[in-house]
């Protein structure tokens, strides 16, 4: 089994690497317990590197499409923007047509390279601060 790494040393920058094989419904409780701990500290800006088309089941992708209903409210006041890093164009566009049927509480996009992403968070951030 492949882990998640989970890092919010940079903080307001969170970073979430996904692997390249399957998770287990532990670790993905885990990474939520995370994600969820750091909502005390403030907005945040959320990167997401290697998403690909697997690695999820189908079980799992329902238990965060239940966390991201149940937590609307405070993803919305907590995250500023997500960025997706994904090297497929297919994941990428999977990923921006879920956006478009069922967008999140907060700016997100998907790109194909992580500098791409961060400068995009970085001016999501700056833009929020200013507000």
């Amino acid at each position: 089994m492949a882990s998640i790494r989970f890092d919010d040393s940079q903080f307001p920058l969170v970073v979430t690497e996904w692997p390249d094989g399957e998770i287990t419904d532990a670790e993905l409780e885990q990474w939520i317990a995370k994600c969820t701990a750091g909502w005390p500290r403030g907005r945040q800006i959320t990167l997401h590197l290697g998403m690909r088309a697997t690695g999820l089941t189908s079980l799992q992708r329902k238990r965060m499409s239940e966390f991201a209903k149940t937590n609307e409210r405070m993803l919305a006041k907590v995250i500023v923007a997500t960025a997706i890093v994904a090297d497929s164009p297919v994941v990428r566009g999977i990923i921006t047509a879920i956006n478009w049927l069922a967008p999140p509480p907060y700016a997100q996009r998907v790109f194909a390279r992580r500098g791409e992403a961060e400068t995009w968070l970085r001016e999501q951030l700056a833009a929020d601060r200013a507000a």
